[in-house]
């Protein structure tokens, strides 16, 4: 049986804890993983975060996550990230109730040119978060 060390020792020293007294995420039950839609993560509750970055065109981009939620997605979070134009703004929003496999996401932009504010179909970068299990 391997000894253990306290996680400080009494010297206070942090160099008298090795690797091995570390646990390793996937043996708490833990699982993550990539591809070209994202990154993901799952609890060992089944509780699984998404992650990624897409680009939204003429207004509107379907996000496909990176794993299909075995049950249901709870919820996403567009997040705009880039913006082209001075004085210009955005917002992103869910066009619907996303799917196990996908979520649409909407988006305008703002932009105020001599006090005129022109609404226009939102270009730009966007980071999402999703929700499920």
């Amino acid at each position: 049986m391997a000894t253990r060390r306290p996680l400080v020792a009494n010297s206070g020293r942090a160099d008298e804890i090795s690797a091995s007294d570390v646990l390793a995420p996937a043996t708490l039950g833990y699982s993550s993983g990539s591809n070209a839609n994202g990154t993901w993560w799952k609890a060992p509750d089944g509780i699984i975060e998404q992650f990624g970055t897409v680009t939204l065109t003429n207004g509107t981009v379907t996000v496909t996550f990176p794993i299909a939620f075995p049950n249901a997605c709870f919820h996403v979070d567009p997040v705009p990230v880039s913006v082209s134009a001075v004085g210009t703004s955005v917002s992103a929003w869910l066009n619907a109730v996303p799917s196990k496999t996908n979520a649409t996401i909407n988006g305008r932009s703002f932009t105020t040119v001599l006090g005129v504010l022109n609404i226009g179909l939102g270009s730009f970068d966007l980071k999402w978060h999703a929700i499920g299990n």
